[in-house]
């Protein structure tokens, strides 16, 4: 169906009927009312092929959306009234959740060049496959940090560790590591040896180790630790804000109201949470 679409000069328009009926069925069952109720909610066949097309991939996924763009970007490439194109870049990155039109653009550009794509990110390692992250990172520099003063002075921290979970934490050993203090609740004594010896990944226990000995930039306080914390959960709440943009621009609040309320109610909440964690963060110095 949809290569015959090249053949038309105009636009050609697709309407279901949610029950499966053909138009004579639905006038006879339902009336004339109920045919020009279809004809009404009827939406261009590109519009149609595009959302089957990208409907089988996670678009919660970062890979998924990139699979899913990599799908449909042919759709949009074969379009041959090129000033439908733009258009139908703006309304793919929408049901992607793309907040930038350009990297659709980008990718359809790519296409009808007859580029090849770039190479599929790498699935993230498992635990077993721990890798010692590197301390010049500066991707993970609040984590490291955090974790520097968690494994060297831990009673700069709350008993709830300020409010920190796994899910702050975006390196896999790092997050391996806040897993294994955060199941303790005895934090004293000889409390880095301890980590170290109980530590069932080498990975883990070579990482107290090199912590245990970097320098803090200066006297650990419990407000030092509050701006470290504050770091790692400003950066996974700017994740959770971005995931959830991503999610409102793929629903319809007119079709879905109740869950696009919700998710704008959330939306709000946490950007007040990210002005409140950011003011935290910016202390004298991390």
């Amino acid at each position: 169906m949809f290569k015959g679409d090249q053949r038309f000069s105009s636009q050609t328009y697709v309407a279901v009927e949610p029950s499966g009926l053909d138009p004579c069925d639905l006038r006879i069952q339902k009336g004339d009312a109920a045919v020009r109720e279809l004809v009404g909610r009827r939406i261009p066949l590109y519009t149609f092929v595009m959302r089957n097309t990208i409907s089988g991939f996670d678009l919660e996924r970062v890979e998924g959306r990139t699979a899913a763009l990599r799908a449909a970007a042919p759709l949009i490439s074969s379009i041959r009234d090129n000033s439908l194109v733009l258009g139908y870049i703006r309304e793919l990155a929408k049901m992607l959740g793309v907040s930038d039109p350009d990297e659709v653009a980008a990718e359809v550009k790519r296409v009808r060049s007859g580029a090849r794509p770039h190479e599929p990110v790498a699935e993230p390692r498992r635990p077993e496959e721990l890798q010692l992250p590197d301390p010049r990172d500066r991707r993970w520099e609040a984590e490291r940090g955090t974790l520097r003063l968690l494994v060297r002075v831990p009673e700069v921290f709350s008993p709830t560790l300020n409010d920190l979970v796994p899910d702050d934490f975006t390196h896999p050993a790092y997050r391996l590591l806040f897993e294994r203090i955060s199941a303790v609740e005895d934090r004293t004594g000889d409390w880095a040896q301890r980590l170290i010896d109980e530590a069932d990944d080498p990975v883990v226990g070579q990482l107290v180790i090199t912590l245990s000995v970097e320098p803090a930039l200066r006297e650990p306080t419990e407000a030092y630790a509050a701006e470290y914390a504050a770091g790692v959960q400003l950066l996974s709440t700017a994740r959770q804000i971005d995931a959830l943009k991503s999610r409102l621009q793929r629903t319809n609040p007119v079709e879905d109201q109740p869950a696009y309320n919700r998710m704008f109610a959330a939306l709000v909440d946490l950007e007040s949470r990210r002005k409140r964690l950011l003011a935290l963060a910016t202390g004298p110095a991390i």
